[in-house]
């Protein structure tokens, strides 16, 4: 009996070497998946099923920007490290890019079709380290987020710039202007008296120092 693709997610691969991308087509072929070749950002956001988005990081050097566009369209992306590529603390951060999966090439025969799976219904696939960077680093925002001095596109901001994105990541991911993340920045840093991001992140680590950081 065939299987039906109305409502099975549509896989997309963006790969730089035709090895790799043949390697990880053949993975991933079957009656239940219709595979494509990434070839660029659609102009419209993406409708239907979930749009899966496989971002080879050893031979696309722009894949961070592909994936902030890719889940700005809606999508959903899984991206290959190779192993030692980051640590836990730097892999946490790309669950702000909108990444869903990460699988260290040397894991992907095993781990890949079973991540495809998972990220079409929702969940995330990454090591367990690494989400539990990601949590704790959105708990330490919480004094930030309860300050009732910040405007709701600093509160947005906050998480972003403590986990380290550039003023350009913030914009992207936001969808405005770099200057306007300037400005934002510039106005937390002076609430929360600090002159730089390193101070603010390092006062992160003290939550409770800023329980009372709310100006009038």
């Amino acid at each position: 009996m065939e299987i039906r693709k109305i409502h099975s997610p549509a896989i997309f691969i963006c790969s730089r070497h035709p090895l790799a991308f043949g390697a990880i087509k053949k993975l991933l072929i079957s009656g239940m998946y219709e595979v494509r070749k990434f070839e660029q950002i659609p102009a419209n956001p993406l409708e239907g099923p979930a749009q899966l988005l496989i971002l080879d990081t050893c031979s696309v050097k722009n894949w961070t920007k592909i994936a902030i566009e890719w889940n700005r369209m809606g999508g959903r992306s899984i991206v290959l490290l190779q192993e030692g590529f980051s640590s836990p603390e730097e892999e946490s951060r790309f669950i702000y890019l909108g990444i869903h999966a990460i699988i260290l090439v040397p894991n992907i025969d095993t781990e890949l079709p079973r991540a495809v799976n998972a990220v079409a219904e929702g969940q995330f696939w990454m090591d367990r380290e690494c989400l539990s960077e990601y949590v704790k680093s959105t708990r330490s925002c919480g004094g930030f987020r309860e300050s009732r001095s910040l405007t709701a596109r600093e509160q947005q901001i906050i998480p972003l710039l403590i986990t380290g994105f550039s003023n350009k990541d913030i914009a992207n991911m936001l969808q405005i202007e770099d200057r306007t993340v300037k400005f934002h920045v510039s106005n937390i840093l002076r609430k929360f008296k600090v002159k730089t991001r390193k101070a603010l992140r390092m006062a992160d680590t003290a939550e409770e120092s800023f329980a009372g950081a709310a100006i009038a």
